[in-house]
């Protein structure tokens, strides 16, 4: 099979169909294990520089290269033959085609069993002949009668029915003038065909035979009747948009001449533009295919396909045989319409295909004339063919298309518009198109109005039709051809909004044949394959208009609780997956990778459960759902994605009164606002966190509140209130109060004493958080706690003990792949650096920390780094080189609105600016941090100018303290 297609891609599907009759379920793992024993046995065989079989996403490619193969060597010697041929070259012509058809010893593939490779045999004995018949030709063409009359007598006997051996058997007899023989030979066919099949002679040969009986030289090609040229290519209605480089490997496939059956299958969903590629690469081929074209719409999309039989009628008609010379017997006609094509090069189209069943009898098989199909299945059976699945236009191609039709003036006129109407039509040639019509039908519409027109999801289906276009009803096409199990299952993929899932959704939504039924989706591109993610789960999608049909069939064809019970499965799996990979990522150091691994495959899944959940009133789902989430997404720093589930579940859960439930998430939320600096939203979230853990007499959530709000008014510089909310936390605190509640009690109060410079107080309070977290045994927690512990010894001198806190939480943190936590480590690691004199290492680690920052978008994390960046040049003596690190870290602490920290930066800088000289510069930044503390009641230990190294000149700001 490899051989038989070397230098193409060969699909294992199509290996596996010919290896078994009925193929096991390890078929695939077999497969895999004959490719990899044949690599092995032909390898120290093997010359050239690229792999004999290569895998390749569409299956396995044997490659030639210096390699000899004799089904090769016969095609480009016929080829050749035939090229010469043409030139009137005969004598050359003649020795070419004897030496390819010396290549063949016996029939093709003569060991194979028949059921496995019929078909390719049948063609590979077709090419055979139509060699045999151009040979023939040649010696008649050199005169070489008797050669030819040695041999045709036998090939007629084989091939009783095949109307040209029998004009070179009338043409060699006349040629030694044997005339009579010659309408002998003439009547033994009519009496043939006649008898056996009911038909007559095609036209070519009455015309011989009128020949020979007139007395006139039947070798003189003029005196036959020139062939009918049939043209039924439709007309080209649109420029190709977006499809350069799939047009052009469609006619380059074409266009070739190795003495291979030019075959090209262009399979995709409806209204993604086969035909227009097909027929486009039909007129443009017009010069290859000078003998015609023939086009046939075998409506395989229709309840009812096009019979191949009435194809072959019609095809035959269109070639100039008489109505009544059409046989009846199907074997019959395909053996004529094949003898029809065997020396004319023509294009055949065979539109909209149902089944290989269907296209088998249609297809020429021969060297010279080409085929192209066209087909929402994938076909895998048809073999010895070139497949294009076509795929959806790139967004600029879309909207070029739609330029086309509305005008570059009103596209330019509102591009962003223009660009979110090719993505609502999934950038779907025909949705675009309809889109288009509408359009230019509308001219008072602005794109913007289109555009929120197909935004409402549940009506985008009714904006896309326009005249007999129409995205529904092409959808609605392929979902009849479906049975029932399959309309279940598309009905019900159609419920998941999640932008991909893996293959055990499937299993969720409808049981056993689960992977047949996907398969057969897949076949009918009703789905779409994404290959196998990070996990090795098999993912899949629908395009967003099909799955927009399938959600619209689901609501009209299911009960609503038959809806609900299919969802809620799918997001109870979701949910169980979920849960296990969070305590992988929470607990285990060995497995977390996996852990992590998964939620990174399955992120915006798990996004969109959180939304359908909320959609569908299942609040308890959302909420598990985003809790499980959130120590991933704040590991990887997928903020917008973290605060995103919290509020939907929050809302949710809220108007179904699910209290207990709510109190967990307020406290999330808590979390994530505070990574986000969104203090004011903290204070607001810890105020109804407060009152409800009063409500429900929860001491554990009142305390987590507390904690909340503390932290969060410590940061807007409210130092007193921040104070009494963590002092009251931490004297909350009791032996049976779960430890992580404990120890984020203990953590907050120690860096607010941080801020005010009681450094010495908040060392126990940070040893004893990180005693509570080892406990637990969350790794990111404790490399969080680690750091705290490691920044309060840096600040009292500590440096060793510092250096031991910072090296444990970077083993810590890279084993676990928390990035903004390595980058963390990496600042204190700096400072660190800075304080021994080695200035270097500081900067690299620096500038390390930085690009992580900058790529996590952590606002918090760079302006902090920028911090140390500065602290780096003063440390040097530098003043002029911290000036910029320092505004630029004002910057953000004012987007940000942390009054504290822009208080401290605004102090570096008077100090900063005064070492440089530059004394007015300083002094506005002097009234600036004073006016902060004072509008704050803050006193300048806030400004920690003293902790660590301190900044050079502090003195002078830090004396009245």
């Amino acid at each position: 099979m490899l051989l038989l297609s070397a230098n193409r891609v060969t699909d294992p599907d199509v290996l596996v169909d010919a290896l078994w009759v009925r193929p096991p379920r390890s078929a695939r793992a077999q497969l895999y294990n004959l490719i990899s024993n044949w690599r092995q046995r032909l390898g120290p065989h093997h010359v050239g520089p690229e792999e004999l079989i290569e895998t390749r996403p569409g299956g396995y490619v044997f490659r030639l290269g210096p390699h000899q193969l004799d089904l090769d060597a016969f095609r480009k010697a016929v080829a050749e033959g035939r090229a010469e041929a043409e030139k009137g070259r005969h004598d050359v012509a003649l020795v070419t085609l004897k030496n390819a058809l010396d290549l063949w010893r016996g029939r093709a593939l003569a060991d194979v069993p028949d059921e496995l490779l019929a078909d390719r045999r049948r063609l590979l004995e077709d090419e055979r002949l139509a060699a045999t018949e151009l040979r023939i030709e040649s010696e008649l063409a050199v005169g070489r009668f008797h050669d030819a009359l040695r041999e045709l007598p036998a090939l007629i006997d084989e091939h009783p029915y095949r109307e040209q051996l029998y004009a070179a058997h009338m043409r060699a007899l006349a040629g030694i003038g044997s005339r009579g023989d010659a309408l002998a030979t003439y009547q033994r066919l009519h009496r043939t065909l006649t008898d056996d099949l009911g038909v007559v002679p095609g036209p070519q040969l009455q015309a011989l035979q009128q020949l020979i009986l007139r007395g006139e030289d039947p070798l003189v090609p003029q005196a036959i009747p020139t062939p009918v040229v049939p043209r039924q290519l439709p007309p080209v209605t649109a420029r190709l948009t977006g499809r350069d480089k799939t047009f052009g490997e469609i006619c380059a496939t074409l266009q070739r001449t190795d003495g291979t059956p030019p075959a090209v299958l262009l399979t995709g969903p409806g209204g993604i533009g086969k035909s227009a590629l097909a027929v486009a690469a039909g007129h443009e081929l017009t010069s290859t295919f000078p003998d015609g074209q023939l086009h046939a719409d075998l409506r395989g999309a229709q309840p009812t396909p096009t019979d191949p039989h009435a194809v072959l009628g019609r095809f035959l008609r269109a070639l100039g045989v008489d109505g009544r010379a059409v046989p009846d017997d199907r074997d019959e006609r395909i053996a004529r319409y094949r003898t029809e094509l065997a020396d004319r090069r023509m294009l055949v189209v065979l539109d909209d295909a149902a089944s290989e069943e269907q296209i088998r009898p249609l297809v020429p098989g021969t060297p010279r004339a080409g085929v192209v199909i066209t087909s929402r299945h994938q076909l895998r059976a048809l073999v010895g063919i070139e497949r294009w699945t076509v795929q959806v236009l790139a967004s600029a191609d879309a909207v070029e298309l739609l330029a086309n039709v509305v005008g570059g003036e009103r596209i330019a006129s509102d591009p962003s518009a223009a660009a979110e109407i090719v993505r609502l039509c999934g950038q779907l040639p025909l949705a675009v198109s309809i889109a288009a019509a509408r359009l230019a039908g509308r001219p008072d519409w602005t794109l913007a109005e289109l555009a929120r027109r197909l935004d409402e999801h549940r009506e985008r289906l009714d904006e896309l039709t326009a005249g007999d276009l129409d995205v529904r009803g092409s959808i609605a096409l392929s979902y009849q051809q479906l049975d029932g199990p399959q309309r279940e299952l598309f009905r019900r993929l159609g419920l998941v909004t999640a932008p991909s899932w893996p293959g055990w959704v499937a299993s969720e939504l409808c049981g056993g044949q689960a992977d047949q039924l996907v398969d057969q989706l897949l076949q009918a591109h009703l789905v779409e394959p994404l290959g196998c993610d990070a996990v090795g789960q098999h993912r899949f999608r629908m395009h967003d208009l099909v799955a927009d049909f399938a959600r619209e069939r689901a609501h009209v064809e299911e009960e609503s609780a038959v809806r609900a019970e299919a969802q809620t499965r799918v997001l109870s799996g979701w949910l169980a997956r979920s849960t296990e990979a969070d305590a992988s990522v929470n607990q285990k150091l060995t497995s977390s990778r996996s852990g992590t691994a998964w939620f990174e495959a399955e992120r915006a899944s798990l996004v969109a459960a959180v939304h359908l959940a909320s959609e569908v009133g299942a609040g308890t789902l959302a909420a598990d759902l985003a809790l499980r989430c959130a120590s991933f997404l704040a590991l990887r720093s997928y903020n917008a994605d973290w605060e995103d589930t919290l509020r939907t579940a929050t809302e949710a859960v809220r108007d179904q009164g699910l209290d207990h439930l709510l109190l967990e998430l307020l406290d999330a939320s808590c979390v994530v606002n505070r990574q986000l600096a969104r203090n004011e939203n903290v204070i607001a979230l810890a105020t109804e966190q407060l009152g409800l853990a009063h409500e429900l007499n929860d001491s554990d959530a009142e305390l987590a509140a507390l904690g909340n709000a503390g932290w969060a008014a410590r940061h807007l510089g409210q130092i007193d209130q921040a104070t009494a909310w963590l002092e009251q936390a931490v004297d909350a605190c009791t032996p049976q109060m779960p430890n992580r509640m404990a120890s984020r009690a203990f953590t907050g109060l120690a860096m607010l004493y941080r801020d005010v410079e009681r450094i010495a107080e908040a060392l126990p309070l940070t040893e004893r958080a990180l005693e509570l977290e080892r406990l637990e045994g969350n790794p990111r927690i404790v490399t969080i706690c680690l750091q705290n512990y490691g920044w309060t010894l840096y600040e009292l001198g500590r440096l060793e003990e510092a250096e031991q806190a910072a090296a444990e939480a970077m083993s810590l943190a890279t084993e676990i792949n928390d990035e903004q936590s390595s980058a963390r480590n990496e600042s204190l690691l700096a400072d660190l650096q800075v304080m021994r004199g080695n200035y270097a290492v500081a900067r690299e680690l620096l500038e390390r920390s930085a690009s992580t920052a900058q790529r996590l978008g952590d606002k918090l994390l760079e302006a902090e780094q920028l911090i140390s960046l500065a602290h780096l040049a003063a440390a040097q003596d530098r003043p002029r080189d911290a000036v910029g690190p320092l505004l630029a870290s004002l910057d953000i602490w004012r987007e940000l609105d942390l009054p504290m920290q822009e208080a401290r930066i605004h102090a570096r800088l008077d100090l900063t600016y005064a070492a440089a000289g530059r004394t007015a510069l300083g002094e506005r930044h002097g009234r600036a941090w004073r006016s902060i503390l004072a509008e704050h009641g803050l006193d300048v230990r806030c400004l920690r100018l003293a902790v660590g190294r301190a900044w050079p000149g502090s003195e002078r700001i830090t004396a009245g303290g």
